[in-house]
C-alpha cells in the first residue's frame, strides 16, 4: 500500500479512506479491468471485421487481463473476495453472456455458425473452452504463451464451433478434412 500511495502521490491514509483496505483496492482494480474488457468486447463486435477476427480479438482480451494482473492474483482475488464473486455472478456473468450471445448471433447471421446449432449448446461450448483457457498448470500456461499453439487452438475452437450439425455431430457438408489439415500446419 505504501508503494501505491507513493506512486499515486497521495498519503497512504487517503488510499485506505477511499478503498477501505487492500481487498477493496484489488476489487476496484479488477472491477475496472473487467468493465473495460466488456466495453472492448462490445466495441470489437461493432467493428466491420470478419467473424474469425472477432473471435481472435475477444480471446486476446481475456488473455491480456490475466497477463496484466497475473493469474495468481486473479485466482486469489476471486477465491478470497465474496464481494468480487458476487460482482462476477450478479453483474459480470450476465453481461458476458449477452456479449457472447450477440457474438454467436452474428456468427449465425454471417453463416460462420450453423443456424441449426442451439444457442444453449454454443454457450456450453464457450464455457468449456473458457474454463480450459483459465485452467491451472504450468504446462498449459506455457502452451498458451506459445503463439503457434495459441493460434492453432483458436482455429480448432473456430472449426469446432462452425463445423457441427444441430445434433452436435460433425456436419457432413463441411470441409473438415481440409480444415484439420490446415490446423496441423
Amino acid at each position: 500500500m505504501d508503494d501505491i500511495a507513493r506512486q499515486a502521490g497521495v498519503a497512504r491514509m487517503t488510499i485506505f479512506n477511499y478503498f477501505g483496505n487492500k481487498d477493496g483496492l484489488v476489487f476496484e482494480m479488477m472491477r475496472a479491468e473487467f468493465e473495460q474488457g466488456c466495453e472492448d468486447a462490445e466495441r470489437i463486435l461493432s467493428e466491420d471485421i470478419g467473424f474469425e477476427e472477432k473471435l481472435e480479438a475477444i480471446i486476446d482480451l481475456k488473455e491480456s487481463a490475466i497477463t496484466r494482473f497475473g493469474k495468481a492474483l486473479v485466482i486469489d482475488a476471486f477465491t478470497r473476495s465474496t464481494k468480487l464473486n458476487a460482482y462476477r455472478v450478479d453483474h459480470l456473468g450476465p453481461r458476458i453472456d449477452a456479449i457472447v450471445a450477440r457474438f454467436f448471433s452474428e456468427g449465425k447471421a454471417a453463416g460462420a455458425i450453423s443456424a441449426e446449432v442451439p444457442d444453449s449448446v454454443l454457450m456450453a461450448y464457450f464455457r468449456v473452452f473458457s474454463a480450459g483457457l483459465s485452467a491451472e498448470g504450468a504446462a498449459l500456461a506455457a502452451d498458451l504463451e506459445n503463439p503457434d499453439i495459441r493460434s492453432r487452438l483458436i482455429r480448432m475452437y473456430f472449426a469446432g464451433m462452425t463445423r457441427v450439425s444441430a445434433d452436435g455431430l460433425r456436419d457432413p457438408g463441411s470441409q473438415d478434412q481440409e480444415h484439420v489439415g490446415d490446423i496441423r500446419r
